[in-house]
């Protein structure tokens, strides 16, 4: 590696020692000669970086390169023990030799030898199916006279603008493939794929497993790939993507277009919760490697909501959803009321049946006037999520109320539900069947809104009254209604 052409600068599209910046217009890339990234000698970054890894021009936002240069790749052979990788902030090369790199404007193809054990091509272009994404083919060839038993890791610290070392990171996708040995969030660890990844916090395991919007810490996301013997002469190919897109949803749609298996995502922390990805969502991932393809993201209609006591949403049901979860619910209670399914833990809807309107109510408790709460809609592949911002909900009061009580019949106590369009005084007295009066309940100015008020059977002594029937009278500027109902013991 030529640190001194590396401290200069790149050009771009110009071969040269070292390595080279490459774009798409959408994506700009900096890519070494043995193929990792984090390229210094660039244009400014969105946060100030001159050292290129992977940026999304639209916003100027660096993801790789703000802090540590962690970003490589490393093969080895678990027979023999050798291995050789790059990463600039873990020793930077070792055991490589390259036997050529060459740049255009928009594309990087690195060839390197691992001793006389491995050659590894990483060629980069702009995907053919998405402006948001970079694939990078990489070929694994046995040139050993033994058979090998190859194992890949590909590792970054995600680093995302504007609010580097502070992320929030996904990893779908590892633990359904067969390909993946392990999938963490440690973007620290070494390229060498011989060793354990050990991840941060919760973020994973020392196996494979999926993690969603974990965060924000400083971390990013490290795969290790067991692609199992090759005989001497043979090779193996699988792809790697960089991006980024400006949310979450642009983002999965790029993973979808060109069949994605396995991916991570890192956002920044100032992205909303449930994660919609704004101002950019950065992508890492992998095809041909034993895994499902993204499915495409699915698209669904809000049609809005009722201000009333029960909020009315309701879905359009396209093909390919199957559950709608409710998050965030504050004050109200989800029910399904039209379209099939069945309802499950953690407000989730799973559908059923063939696609079509879906209405849901959201009732409120008597004493609720607003809720906010979030919907998210998952793919049948169970691996995409479209995410909808947050919707709040405040119940507009228009009018003076008086509602049944609740329990009815009932003993011990009883609820009584009022509603008030304005602050006025308001009465609320019981009376039993001569007319006469029990208890008062109110005799009080109240503000506007929803009001409940508990009787407990009692007259204004203290003393338990009779089964029978009573009625209740409100009061309330020039409102006036009354209501019947009944205790029994």
């Amino acid at each position: 590696m030529n640190r001194a052409a590396l401290e200069a600068g790149p050009t771009v599209g110009k071969a040269m020692t070292g390595g080279a910046f490459i774009d798409n217009g959408t994506i700009q890339l900096g890519v070494h000669d043995e193929g990792h990234l984090n390229v210094r000698g660039g244009p400014r970054s969105l946060g100030g970086t001159t050292t290129v890894g992977l940026r999304y021009l639209p916003t100027g936002a660096e993801a790789t390169a703000p802090g540590c240069l962690c970003e490589g790749w490393g093969v080895a052979d678990v027979t023999s023990g050798v291995w050789g990788g790059a990463d600039e902030a873990a020793g930077g090369v070792t055991n490589l030799i390259v036997e050529s790199a060459t740049f255009t404007a928009s594309t990087a193809t690195s060839v390197v030898r691992v001793g006389s054990t491995f050659r590894v091509t990483h060629a980069y272009r702009p995907s053919p199916a998405t402006p948001y994404l970079y694939e990078v083919e990489v070929t694994i060839e046995n040139i050993s006279g033994a058979p090998t038993d190859v194992r890949y890791r590909r590792e970054m610290d995600w680093d995302i603008e504007p609010t580097a070392f502070s992320e929030r990171v996904t990893i779908v996708g590892a633990a359904a493939s067969t390909e993946v040995i392990q999938a963490t969030n440690d973007g620290f660890e070494s390229p060498n794929p011989l060793l354990v990844s050990t991840p941060i916090g919760a973020g994973g395991d020392a196996s494979a497993a999926d993690i969603i919007d974990y965060g924000p810490l400083d971390h990013g996301a490290n795969f290790t790939f067991g692609f199992g013997v090759l005989a001497p002469g043979e090779s193996k190919t699988f792809k790697t993507y960089y991006g980024a897109a400006g949310n979450e949803a642009d983002a999965l749609a790029a993973l979808a277009a060109v069949s994605a298996e396995v991916y991570s995502l890192g956002q920044t922390r100032t992205a909303s919760t449930p994660i919609d990805g704004a101002p950019n969502t950065f992508i890492f991932g992998f095809g041909g490697v034993g895994g499902t393809a993204v499915c495409d993201p699915i698209e669904y209609e809000n049609l809005g909501l009722i201000a009333d006591r029960v909020a009315g949403l309701r879905l359009t049901h396209p093909d390919g959803i199957a559950e709608v979860q409710f998050t965030n619910l504050v004050n109200f209670t989800e029910t399904n009321t039209v379209g099939g399914g069945t309802e499950g833990p953690a407000d989730t809807w799973t559908f059923a049946g063939t696609p079509g309107l879906v209405e849901f109510e959201l009732t409120a408790p008597p004493s609720a006037t607003s809720a906010t709460y979030a919907l998210r809609a998952v793919s049948e592949c169970g691996s995409v999520l479209v995410v909808d911002p947050p919707f709040d909900f405040t119940e507009t009061v228009d009018a003076f109320a008086l509602d049944q009580n609740y329990p009815n019949p009932f003993n011990p106590t009883t609820q009584i539900s009022f509603t008030l369009p304005e602050a006025t005084s308001v009465r609320l007295a019981v009376y039993d069947l001569m007319g006469r009066e029990v208890k008062t309940l109110v005799s009080q100015t109240m503000e506007a809104g929803q009001h409940t008020v508990t009787w407990n059977g009692r007259d204004a002594a203290g003393q338990p009254v009779a089964s029978g029937t009573y009625f209740y009278r409100i009061e309330a500027g020039d409102f006036v209604a009354m209501k019947q109902m009944m205790l029994l013991k």
